[in-house]
């Protein structure tokens, strides 16, 4: 069984959701959402407590009441998601029983995130989370000079 977990970067902080699942469906952000400074230690801590937390199932969700009320974008005080994406990044984690991919995103040309195929990276299942957290401030460092 896998385990889907994201890291968003905001304004020089990380924000980690709890990544939930609607039964048999997509996986939204959900409370609680860990903000922590941009520090590998703090990072790994927040995505592990997140990988622990696990893919909690939830009902079905109305889409459009789930975007008024978007738990992320109330925790990073952003607009919208199209503004988040301007100036910040997505990353996806995804454990499972032989290793962990860290999936980077990219904007595409409607502004918004998706994965950036060239980026993705694989780890051994038993890879330190700080070993994958500086994977993701190595990429956000990288953009912040670019």
């Amino acid at each position: 069984m896998s385990i889907v977990a994201g890291v968003l970067i905001y304004k020089d902080q990380a924000f980690v959701p709890t990544t939930s699942q609607v039964e048999l469906g997509p996986y939204f952000d959900t409370d609680p959402i860990e903000v922590v400074l941009l520090d590998a230690q703090n990072l790994a801590d927040a995505l592990g407590r997140a990988i622990v937390r696990g893919n909690p199932k939830i009902p079905p969700v109305n889409y459009a009441e789930y975007k008024r009320n978007d738990p992320t974008l109330k925790a990073t005080s952003a607009k919208s998601w199209k503004a988040l994406a301007r100036v910040g990044a997505s990353y996806g984690v995804i454990v499972d029983e032989n290793e962990i991919a860290l999936y980077i995103s990219k904007l595409d040309k409607q502004g918004r995130f998706v994965d950036d195929n060239e980026k993705t990276q694989r780890f051994s299942r038993d890879t330190d989370l700080v070993v994958i957290a500086n994977a993701i401030l190595t990429d956000w460092r990288s953009r912040s000079q670019a």
